[in-house]
């Protein structure tokens, strides 16, 4: 077999490959991914992630059940987009709050944040708020 007969038949392998790995890997959708970290060993029931209250401060009795990390992708760099981002990604905290049993989450650090410059594959928006149970007297 000539040199050239067998380099484009190697090209043509390689196209093809290539073209199976775009048409496998398609792009990752813009959803909101999560974790609960628990900071205690106690198990709560569930609740209804509606009936999980957004606190901007710890109140006066609480019990603390947990860590929550959420992150979302955007491709937008606009205020309004943000804040649509932030209450999608703080939606989505309620849920995992809720999962574990926690009846509020408290934002002591500020509400959302989100990685700076260009947008690129990197860039999100964070929300980072504690999971308590409220104590009532």
């Amino acid at each position: 077999m000539n040199a050239l007969k067998q380099n484009l038949i190697h090209l043509v392998i390689i196209i093809a490959v290539v073209i199976v790995a775009l048409w496998a890997n398609p792009a990752p959708k813009d959803e909101v991914h999560g974790i609960f970290l628990p900071t205690t060993d106690v198990q709560y029931p569930a609740i209804n992630a509606s009936n999980v209250a957004v606190l901007s401060s710890l109140p006066a009795a609480y019990t603390k059940i947990g860590n929550i990390r959420t992150t979302l992708h955007f491709s937008d760099t606009s205020q309004e987009a943000f804040n649509k981002d932030c209450l999608i990604s703080t939606k989505y905290a309620r849920q995992l709050a809720g999962k574990a049993g926690a009846n509020a989450i408290v934002f002591q650090n500020g509400w959302c944040s989100k990685s700076v410059g260009s947008v690129g594959p990197l860039d999100g928006v964070m929300v980072s708020p504690i999971a308590i149970r409220t104590v009532t007297a």
